[in-house]
Protein backbone atom coordinates (compact mmCIF):
# COMPACT_ATOMS: atom_id res chain seq x y z
CA UNK A 1 0.00 0.00 0.00
CA UNK A 2 1.53 3.51 -1.05
CA UNK A 3 2.41 5.91 1.55
CA UNK A 4 -0.50 8.43 -0.14
CA UNK A 5 -3.45 5.63 0.43
CA UNK A 6 -2.18 5.27 3.95
CA UNK A 7 -2.83 8.96 4.51
CA UNK A 8 -5.89 9.02 2.71
CA UNK A 9 -7.45 6.12 4.66
CA UNK A 10 -6.31 7.46 8.08
CA UNK A 11 -8.26 11.18 7.00
CA UNK A 12 -11.28 8.80 6.02
CA UNK A 13 -11.06 7.77 10.04
CA UNK A 14 -10.20 11.26 11.41
CA UNK A 15 -13.27 12.69 9.43
CA UNK A 16 -15.65 9.57 10.54
CA UNK A 17 -14.32 9.85 14.20
CA UNK A 18 -15.26 13.47 13.98
CA UNK A 19 -18.74 13.37 12.59
CA UNK A 20 -19.63 10.50 15.26
CA UNK A 21 -18.61 12.66 18.22
CA UNK A 22 -21.01 15.42 16.44
CA UNK A 23 -23.60 13.44 16.23
CA UNK A 24 -23.79 11.65 19.29
CA UNK A 25 -21.67 12.79 22.33
CA UNK A 26 -21.73 9.33 23.95
CA UNK A 27 -19.53 7.64 21.05
CA UNK A 28 -16.10 6.91 23.02
CA UNK A 29 -15.27 3.56 21.47
CA UNK A 30 -12.21 4.68 19.42
CA UNK A 31 -9.91 7.36 20.36
CA UNK A 32 -7.48 8.40 17.43
CA UNK A 33 -4.31 11.04 18.23
CA UNK A 34 -1.11 11.16 16.63
CA UNK A 35 1.52 9.81 19.16
CA UNK A 36 2.93 13.21 20.30
CA UNK A 37 -0.55 13.98 21.45
CA UNK A 38 -0.53 10.10 23.34
CA UNK A 39 2.45 11.38 24.88
CA UNK A 40 1.37 14.70 26.06
CA UNK A 41 -1.37 13.94 27.19
CA UNK A 42 0.32 11.24 29.45
CA UNK A 43 3.00 14.00 30.75
CA UNK A 44 -0.17 15.70 32.17
CA UNK A 45 -1.50 13.13 34.19
CA UNK A 46 -0.50 12.72 37.63
CA UNK A 47 1.38 9.58 38.57
CA UNK A 48 -0.94 6.96 40.32
CA UNK A 49 -0.14 6.11 43.95
CA UNK A 50 0.81 2.13 44.84
CA UNK A 51 -1.98 0.85 46.46
CA UNK A 52 -0.34 -2.68 47.14
CA UNK A 53 3.23 -2.31 46.13
CA UNK A 54 3.99 -2.47 42.25
CA UNK A 55 1.10 -5.27 42.36
CA UNK A 56 -1.97 -2.61 42.37
CA UNK A 57 -1.77 1.46 41.57
CA UNK A 58 -4.63 3.61 41.61
CA UNK A 59 -7.40 3.36 38.61
CA UNK A 60 -6.77 0.28 37.85
CA UNK A 61 -8.77 -2.97 38.28
CA UNK A 62 -7.17 -6.02 40.49
CA UNK A 63 -8.58 -9.66 39.98
CA UNK A 64 -7.30 -12.40 42.66
CA UNK A 65 -7.28 -15.58 40.86
CA UNK A 66 -5.58 -18.92 42.00
CA UNK A 67 -6.99 -22.54 43.10
CA UNK A 68 -9.53 -22.88 46.20
CA UNK A 69 -8.28 -22.60 49.53
CA UNK A 70 -5.33 -20.71 48.80
CA UNK A 71 -6.08 -17.11 50.82
CA UNK A 72 -7.49 -15.15 48.17
CA UNK A 73 -9.86 -13.87 50.66
CA UNK A 74 -7.98 -13.46 53.37
CA UNK A 75 -5.42 -11.44 51.02
CA UNK A 76 -8.29 -9.74 49.66
CA UNK A 77 -9.18 -8.50 53.57
CA UNK A 78 -5.64 -7.49 54.73
CA UNK A 79 -5.59 -5.03 51.36
CA UNK A 80 -9.16 -3.77 51.82
CA UNK A 81 -7.99 -3.27 55.76
CA UNK A 82 -4.95 -1.63 54.76
CA UNK A 83 -6.58 0.34 51.92
CA UNK A 84 -9.02 1.89 54.80
CA UNK A 85 -6.91 2.79 57.72
CA UNK A 86 -3.78 3.92 55.42
CA UNK A 87 -1.40 1.63 57.03
CA UNK A 88 0.66 -0.67 54.58
CA UNK A 89 0.99 -4.26 54.96
CA UNK A 90 4.60 -5.15 56.07
CA UNK A 91 6.62 -6.20 52.94
CA UNK A 92 4.33 -3.97 50.73
CA UNK A 93 4.00 -0.18 49.89
CA UNK A 94 0.67 2.18 49.96
CA UNK A 95 1.57 5.81 48.80
CA UNK A 96 -2.53 6.66 49.14
CA UNK A 97 -4.29 8.76 52.33
CA UNK A 98 -7.04 5.92 53.68
CA UNK A 99 -9.91 5.32 51.10
CA UNK A 100 -13.37 4.01 51.64
CA UNK A 101 -13.55 0.32 50.35
CA UNK A 102 -16.14 -1.86 48.90
CA UNK A 103 -15.87 -5.30 49.12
Amino acid sequence: MSKEALHNISQDIFHNESLLQKNNKDVNSLIINDANSWINNAKSRPIPKMLFSELWYENELCILFSDTNLGKSILAVQIADSLSYGVSINGFKLECAPQKVLF
